[in-house]
């Protein structure tokens, strides 16, 4: 987990490659709370725009820019806007990540667990990738006390301990089990590594027809958004990059423009994806225009994920166990309430076409318990690493703390859960860690 390359030298390289980023002062922060390789690129000169820049390891990252890239052709991953040897750069959108509070609503859960199960669907291919083991745990830590000098060995012993206890106590899940099944895995899925284009009552894609004196009578056009601004119309033949405005002060207002300002759609929503208004033709208007959004796949179009660290075949449940712990760590030290995470859930096993009745909800539940207290290791090294190596961010140390020190009351909360109804029932409600705390 060695850091690579300089900053502000990425930033260089963003100029060379986007030659609309070359001579205008820049601004760069990190772009989530953990990662060290992720940057959030902006400048006060083009404001509204901003860019995701992906360090490139070398050799860790090798092939890390065709996953991401083949991510964004399924319509999951943010579009690649240009690439070389040391980094990859994507738009941000300018909604940002997903907000950890609107997330508790059901709705919004069961969208992000839709998201998660498309992504989980993607062809996974080579070895299992450990992550959250206890071998490379150890060797996490081994990096911490020997390489940076911030954990302490005492610390390092107990905790490898700790874990050996966790491996040898808690029962093996059947390799048949949903939450074991073999799938392409994130590697550090959380909210910050999720986009929001659209909100889940908007659509990304409008069919209809247009007509115009310049133009033609009822012409068929397609419009395909990429982000809130921005995407590409489709009419005689022809492709054509557009903007989407929208205008504060007059509600359901939305202008479908191409870039020349040459044709414009001003309309009205009507309804849920219907749009209805006049077409302006080199500043004529005399014609009128019809929209009807779509939905027309399982993807969906208004969330994508990039901050691609660890990729890789491994068994769900550590990407769905992360997940929550993230979501944890972001709101506040709150661990999402039982009724979100089991909306989310629901949508997820429905979404993987598994059995998603009551008691596989309840089953899986257990099983991401089960989990969190390796992923739980993982993210407080991680956060431990954050906190002593970056200055200008946020300390994580007393999450970090929190999560190791509570792994002990985790541990026994697991295993009388084992002989417990009552206490497991507790767990699922209130996770390992949850607890474990009210345990003491």
């Amino acid at each position: 987990m060695e850091a690579c390359g300089d900053v502000h030298a990425a930033a260089v390289r963003v100029a060379a490659l986007l030659p609309a980023w070359a001579n205008v002062p820049v601004e760069v922060a990190p772009l989530n709370s953990l990662s060290r390789y992720a940057f959030k690129l902006t400048s006060p000169q083009k404001p509204g725009d901003a860019l995701c820049v992906r360090l490139l390891r070398p050799q860790v990252d090798s092939s890390l820019v065709c996953t991401m890239q083949a991510l964004a052709d399924v319509g999951l991953g943010l579009p690649v806007l240009a690439a070389d040897s040391a980094v990859v750069v994507q738009p941000y959108p300018a909604r940002g990540t997903l907000d950890p509070a609107a997330c508790k609503e059901p709705v919004q859960a069961g969208r992000i667990g839709r998201f998660v199960a498309a992504l989980h669907r993607l062809p996974a291919s080579g070895a299992v990738v450990p992550k959250a083991r206890p071998d490379d745990l150890k060797n996490f830590m081994r990096e911490l006390v020997e390489v940076h000098r911030i954990l302490p060995l005492g610390a390092a012993t107990e905790l490898a301990m700790e874990l050996d206890v966790l491996a040898a106590t808690l029962p093996a899940r059947s390799s048949g089990a949903a939450d074991q099944r073999l799938v392409w895995t994130h590697g550090t899925l959380g909210l910050e590594s999720m986009f929001e284009i659209y909100g889940y009552d908007e659509v990304s894609v409008y069919e209809g027809h247009l007509s115009h004196p310049a133009i033609g009578q009822n012409v068929e056009m397609r419009v395909e958004l990429e982000t809130a601004t921005r995407g590409r119309w489709y009419a005689l033949g022809k492709t054509v990059d557009v903007v989407v405005e929208r205008k504060d002060d007059t509600p359901g207002s939305i202008i479908f423009r191409d870039t020349t300002g040459a044709t414009r759609l001003e309309g009205l929503t009507q309804a849920l994806g219907a749009v209805r208004g006049d077409v302006v033709q080199g500043n004529v208007r005399g014609g009128s225009f019809v929209f009807l959004g779509m939905s027309e796949t399982r993807v969906d179009p208004g969330l994508k994920t990039t901050l691609l660290e660890m990729p890789g075949t491994r068994p769900a449940v550590t990407d769905l166990s992360y997940l929550f712990l993230m979501w944890c760590l972001l709101d506040g030290a709150q661990y999402p309430p039982l009724q979100a995470r089991q909306a989310f859930l629901l949508a997820y096993l429905v979404a993987s076409d598994l059995p998603h009745d009551v008691s596989s909800i309840t089953d899986l539940l257990w099983a991401v318990e089960c989990e969190a207290p390796f992923q739980a290791v993982w993210l407080g090294l991680a956060a431990t690493l954050a906190s002593a190596t970056r200055s200008s961010a946020p300390s994580w140390a007393a999450f970090a703390q929190q999560l190791l020190t509570g792994l002990p009351r985790a541990r026994l909360a697991l295993v009388n859960s084992l002989s417990s109804v009552v206490i497991r029932q507790a767990v699922i409600e209130h996770g390992a860690f949850g607890v474990g705390a009210h345990h003491q």
